[in-house]
């Protein structure tokens, strides 16, 4: 499966190996859980990561810190599907279609009912002028923008 979402031009990023709660882990376990998924997912498909999604949306300076250590941006989500509790597909859909904003990063997992709200999501975004990219492309993007300032509060 992993094969096939790279050899069909998705973004992989890391999650952990075994979905532990990053704020438990010590530095060196957390590194060592996100090191050995990179590893694992460039042996299988032959791609770096550098996107890391801690479990559970456990995040703090300390995780964002160790996971930069390992050359991995740490990502959240601004749109939570709560497909894990497997709801009707339309469910999933109306929890992305009417709610998403510039920017948006939307957070899925690969259950059935997702993968069949999947087309409707896009197809909806589309018809409202939305396009789809994947996070690295965000994160390149604003990385090449310049850096404005602004005023002081």
């Amino acid at each position: 499966l992993v094969r096939e979402i790279v050899r069909r031009g998705h973004e992989l990023g890391n999650h952990g190996y075994r979905h532990d709660h990053p704020k438990r882990l010590s530095d060196a376990a957390l590194r060592d859980d996100i090191v050995r998924t990179q590893n694992v997912l460039r042996e299988l498909a032959g791609v770096a990561t550098r996107l890391y999604a801690p479990p559970y949306g456990e995040v703090d300076g300390r995780i964002a810190r160790v996971a930069a250590e390992t050359g991995h941006w740490t990502i959240m989500w601004t749109l939570d599907t709560i497909d894990w509790q497997r709801p009707n597909p339309e469910t999933i859909v109306s929890r992305v279609a009417p709610r998403v904003q510039p920017g948006a990063i939307v957070l899925m997992h690969p259950t059935e009912p997702t993968v069949a709200a999947l087309p409707t999501i896009i197809d909806r975004l589309a018809a409202a002028g939305w396009t789809v990219a994947p996070v690295g492309e965000l994160i390149d993007r604003a990385s090449d923008a310049p850096i404005e300032s602004s005023p002081s509060r």
